[in-house]
């Protein structure tokens, strides 16, 4: 068996390489965001189904 080549970049986002860093400000900014809870998740996809739904 050959040796697998093993890139130094990070190809998360597509034609962007991502650092360590920046991995890791974007995780913090997710978690300052709004969470809900199972019945307010619940009653936004009853309310989006009824918005959309044909």
């Amino acid at each position: 068996m050959g040796k697998t080549k093993i890139s130094k970049q990070n190809l998360v986002i597509s034609g962007a390489p991502l650092t360590n860093d920046e991995f890791k400000n974007m995780i913090r900014d997710a978690e300052k965001g709004p969470f809900f809870s199972m019945q307010e998740t619940t009653q936004i996809i009853v309310k989006w189904k009824s918005k959309y739904a044909k």
